[in-house]
């Protein structure tokens, strides 16, 4: 005759896939966290150097720029012989400024689809986390309060601001807004937008060495430690992975 389970056997076999689980799920949910971040990323990536062709096309009805450079810009001669520039930073959205009428607020108001606009951090309607981390626990602060910031469609969040510094649109995303981890290079990433309408990584030149590092370019926290995570995933060819 079969022998019934006592309590404690099957409180022993409770015990032991309940310990299975606790180790095996988050090493899942971690797996699938870092897929769905870099598949987000991509989208906003896609996003942004759509609608930076769109406002060059609609501002200068020409083919883009094809030069990879900041403010310096191609030329050509219009019928009436005036030298018309080309690129990004000749359109309504590439200039220092920002309001309704050009800049990071007019592009991002008027060329993205969004749920909310001018949402930084502060306030009920915040789009982006109050505070950030690296991804060893270090507290790398919040967006500077000097982006502008709007909540997509698809619940991401992409702030922008022309970075006088260095003569170039910066751009800073956070792939689900005010949702965690909020960690650099998990969710959060900064960028800068070409003359030619493409993005690079502000730390491209280091091969994205300086990701989550304090030997980044940048004298703010968050973008000296977010620089160089987003070229990191691309040349893994969008493949968010521990090292």
């Amino acid at each position: 005759m079969k022998k019934a389970f006592t309590f404690t056997e099957i409180m022993l076999s409770l015990a032991i896939i309940g310990f299975i689980t606790a180790m095996v799920l988050p090493i899942f949910f971690n797996t699938y966290g870092r897929k769905v971040s870099a598949a987000q990323l991509k989208k906003v990536c896609t996003q942004i150097t759509t609608a930076t062709k769109h406002i060059m096309v609609d501002d200068r009805s020409r083919d883009i720029a094809t030069l990879d450079t900041d403010i310096n810009a191609d030329s050509e001669i219009n019928e009436d012989g005036d030298v018309i520039p080309l690129g990004f930073y000749y359109s309504r959205a590439g200039v220092k400024t920002s309001n309704a009428e050009q800049g990071a607020q007019f592009f991002l108001e008027n060329y993205f689809k969004h749920t909310k606009s001018n949402c930084g951090s502060g306030g009920t309607d915040e789009c982006v986390a109050p505070l950030y981390y690296s991804d060893n626990g270090t507290e790398v602060g919040a967006v500077p309060a000097n982006f502008y910031c709007i909540r997509t469609a698809t619940d991401s969040t992409i702030c922008m601001r022309f970075n006088q510094t260095h003569n170039f649109t910066e751009v800073l995303v956070d792939v689900n807004g005010t949702e965690r981890p909020n960690i650099t290079g998990s969710d959060v990433f900064v960028m800068r937008i070409t003359n030619d309408g493409q993005l690079r990584d502000l730390d491209e030149a280091n091969g994205g060495g300086n990701c989550n590092s304090e030997s980044g370019i940048e004298d703010e926290r968050i973008i000296k430690y977010a620089a160089g995570c987003f070229h990191r995933i691309v040349v893994r060819s969008w493949n968010m992975r521990d090292e």
